[in-house]
């Protein structure tokens, strides 16, 4: 589904992606670990059209989309969870699920099954949906900001850092969530992540990323129980 050729990713001088390769299939779920400043969310950020590309190519369902705008790769079906939430904090939370649904704005009958299935994902999201978005605790945040993208009909989801700044107890219940997802759908996801053991539970191959480099990768599975993270993540013997 997804093909990422010798992607490249530069801020000003900085070189953030080194020539990164990588692929994931219809319905996998594929995470990438590595620590802060790997190039994780750069990679991410670049697929979903964010991030400028320095050099090399991205491929959806065998078309390039490399030089699109954001607008047109969310249309195409990528859909993105940005690592900040991005939620519009003013508005309430059925507001913010609805306006997850621009593409889909001609077809009221998918926005309202859209809807209906989020709230069916996330319970807690249809008891507070008319509450002012900005005062849902960080956890509900985060279920509204995959509530919202997934209000596009995406056929790939894009996560990034889906854990960050959240309770371990909260982390559990969105992947939970998450994993649900996975079950009662086909939708493929690729997920940026940090907390390493929580998103190997769910996924199925992992591309570890350190400085900007892809430095090893397999089944997830396999490699949850027999990956030294400190040597990967860091370099250490």
């Amino acid at each position: 589904m997804l093909e990422v050729k010798n992607l490249k990713v530069n801020y000003g001088q900085v070189v953030a992606v080194k020539k990164v390769d990588l692929h994931v299939a219809k319905g996998e779920t594929v995470v990438l670990l590595g620590a802060n400043g790997a190039g994780k969310s750069s990679t991410l950020l670049s697929i979903a059209g964010v991030s400028n590309k320095g050099e090399g190519e991205v491929e959806f369902l065998g078309s390039n989309i490399t030089k699109l705008s954001p607008e047109k790769i969310l249309s195409l079906g990528i859909a993105t969870v940005p690592e900040n939430r991005d939620i519009f904090p003013d508005l309430l939370v059925e507001e913010n699920i609805v306006l997850g649904g621009y593409v889909n704005r001609k077809n009221s009958k998918i926005i309202k099954q859209t809807r209906n299935e989020v709230y069916d994902l996330f319970p807690i999201l249809f008891e507070r949906k008319n509450q002012v978005a900005g005062t849902l605790s960080g956890g509900e945040q985060q279920m509204l900001a995959i509530g919202r993208a997934l209000m596009s009909t995406p056929k790939m989801l894009l996560l990034d850092e889906p854990s960050l700044g959240l309770a371990p107890t909260i982390v559990e219940k969105i992947y939970e969530h998450i994993a649900q997802l996975k079950k009662n759908s086909d939708l493929t996801i690729l997920l940026v992540e940090q907390h390493a053991m929580k998103a190997l539970s769910i996924a199925d191959r992992v591309y570890f990323l350190r400085l900007g480099e892809i430095v090893s990768s397999g089944n997830a599975s396999e490699l949850k129980n027999t990956t030294d993270f400190k040597k990967i993540y860091f370099g250490e013997e």
